[in-house]
């Protein structure tokens, strides 16, 4: 394992022992500073707005290629998908699990639940649907399931929600990453 160094202005370099942790997605990864949250870890944000399941499986080559170690991953996607009607994204999904299992052999996979929207055209039993096949499919590769949604759902979703009804608001993102850091252990 190598130690990197943060530094600090005014102060000595301290060195960074955490794990090498990769966040993949779309924009609600993306649009989060995952390294400040965690700073006692080697953070790397791969979130790109606009990513469906299958652009993700795309550049995962390229991905794995280019990020190696890594010791935990944090996969948020398939609201892209939804938002265009297209809720075929468990055969990505597992394919992508694969790639990354492969890739990172005794990595940790983490499955993050699709989270509630406000946007009239989506209809939430299907996101609800398609959650317990993500989280089936968490299971039978091996993975860890996050359910956010489900923690989403029983506050006001007006507050988590950015105006735009589907891109996580600040106070959204203190509870999202509250979540995801009882992983980080």
């Amino acid at each position: 394992m190598s130690i990197a160094f943060l530094s600090c202005p005014g102060s000595y370099n301290i060195p960074m022992s955490g794990k090498k942790i990769l966040f993949i997605g779309d924009s609600l990864i993306e649009w989060f500073d995952w390294a400040s949250r965690f700073p006692e870890h080697d953070v790397t944000n791969l979130g790109i707005s606009g990513e469906t399941v299958e652009w993700m499986l795309d550049r995962l080559p390229r991905v794995t290629r280019n990020y190696k170690g890594i010791e935990k991953v944090f996969i948020l996607t398939g609201i892209n998908n939804v938002a265009i009607e297209d809720s075929g994204i468990i055969k990505p999904y597992r394919k992508a699990l694969r790639e990354f299992s492969a890739a990172y052999p005794g990595a940790e996979l983490y499955v993050i639940s699709l989270l509630p929207t406000r946007l009239p055209w989506i209809n939430p039993v299907t996101i609800e649907t398609l959650n317990e096949k993500l989280m089936d499919l968490a299971k039978e590769c091996g993975a860890s399931y996050i359910d956010v949604h489900g923690i989403f759902s029983r506050h006001d979703l007006r507050e988590l929600l950015a105006e735009d009804g589907i891109h996580i608001s600040p106070a959204g993102y203190a509870v999202f990453s509250a979540e995801i850091s009882r992983y980080m252990t």
